[in-house]
């Protein structure tokens, strides 16, 4: 699954600052962490899924703002994608193609299409994702809150309880 936090965060991470460096990171206003991307696997990851996710953000990821919907291979370009997958950020060495070809795509609302798609299996376009394959009810941290948290069929997305604790200040706290 991709964990995407919001509708408004699908293709960047909300600001944030580095353990590493002290900085304070936010992708919606800093070209240098790059490339934004609503679902990417680097080189070698094999057999990843994202099954029934919401991908970018409704009226920013278009292509009228730089976005290409499926960049397999990314060597140094600056563009915003939905998927990117296969990449290699180091422009010495190239992308991976097993990448994109392992992996389950199914059942995700792409809002550059504006539509839900099955790109592994085609045939399945229309069945009904299941809210969890392994849970029969929504986890008791949800509280009130409406699970799942996505609409894979709209692209519509609610309160994902871990983002509304993150965004409180009170990340490991659970009601």
């Amino acid at each position: 699954m991709i964990f995407n936090t919001d509708a408004e965060a699908a293709t960047k991470r909300s600001t944030f600052k580095s353990d590493y460096t002290g900085d304070t990171i936010d992708d919606a206003t800093s070209v240098d962490n790059g490339p934004k991307r609503a679902a990417g696997a680097l080189t070698y990851s094999y057999w990843m899924n994202w099954v029934g996710n919401v991908l970018g953000e409704s009226g920013v990821t278009t292509a009228a703002n730089g976005y290409v919907d499926d960049e397999t291979g990314y060597q140094g370009e600056l563009y915003n994608e939905i998927w990117l997958l296969g990449w290699n950020p180091l422009g010495s060495y190239l992308a991976d193609p097993n990448v994109a070809s392992t992996a389950i795509r199914d059942g995700n609302w792409d809002w550059f299409l504006g539509k839900q798609t099955w790109l592994t299996t085609p045939a399945a376009a229309g069945e009904t994702i299941p809210n969890s394959l392994y849970r029969t009810s929504a986890p008791a941290f949800f509280g009130t809150n409406l699970w799942p948290w996505v609409d894979p069929t709209t692209g519509t997305t609610y309160t994902l309880p871990a983002k509304a604790r993150f965004d409180a200040g009170t990340p490991n706290t659970v009601p």
